[in-house]
């Protein structure tokens, strides 16, 4: 961050700017420190979930060896309400076999999971309204979520969930807890 003063003719200050990166702003202006850094935060998590895509593309797909893979369907609810949007991993719990997944769609999912016992992570949300993609003039809307899964099932050393795949599996259904009491 670096400060700059914009001074007139006579060499009076007409405004003080900082300067960010690319981005120079007016200290006065519409945009503030905070403004900004939470949209560098939300650039930084974006980034950190397309890396993640990144290396889970990269060791399941076109460079990894061919791995047998089966699909596994089921319904994931939260106290018996389905999940309109959301996302379903399985992971391996020896750490040595490939992840799996699939898209929550209405409580609805197809993944394509490697054989082997897995611990089930679920992120799920619940669409309250539309907000705009890009906070600028004319954006584009896109659904508004909030977020109905407990943190607990997020992750792989807190999740409660585990499931054995050893070959197509359909009706593996998931009803979680928002008292994080998850069964299967």
């Amino acid at each position: 961050m670096i400060p700059h003063q914009s001074r007139d003719s006579y060499g009076a200050v007409e405004s003080e700017m900082i300067c960010i990166g690319d981005m120079i702003i007016r200290r006065n202006s519409n945009i503030t420190k905070r403004k900004l850094i939470r949209s560098m935060n939300k650039t930084v998590l974006i980034s950190f979930v397309l890396l993640m895509c990144l290396i889970f593309g990269v060791t399941t797909g076109c460079w990894a060896k061919k791995l047998s893979t089966y699909t596994v369907t089921g319904k994931v609810t939260v106290d018996g309400e389905p999940i309109e949007k959301g996302a379903i991993m399985f992971a391996p719990v020896d750490g040595q076999t490939a992840m799996g997944g699939g898209a929550i769609i209405n409580g609805n999912y197809t993944a394509e999971v490697p054989p082997g016992k897995k611990k089930v992570l679920v992120s799920g949300g619940k669409v309250t309204g539309k907000e705009p993609l890009y906070k600028i003039a004319d954006s584009p809307m896109r659904d508004k979520l909030v977020s109905v899964t407990p943190m607990q099932y997020n992750h792989q050393t807190t999740t409660n969930l585990e499931a054995e795949i050893s070959g197509k599996t359909e009706n593996l259904d998931f009803d979680l807890s928002s008292k994080f009491k998850g069964t299967r």
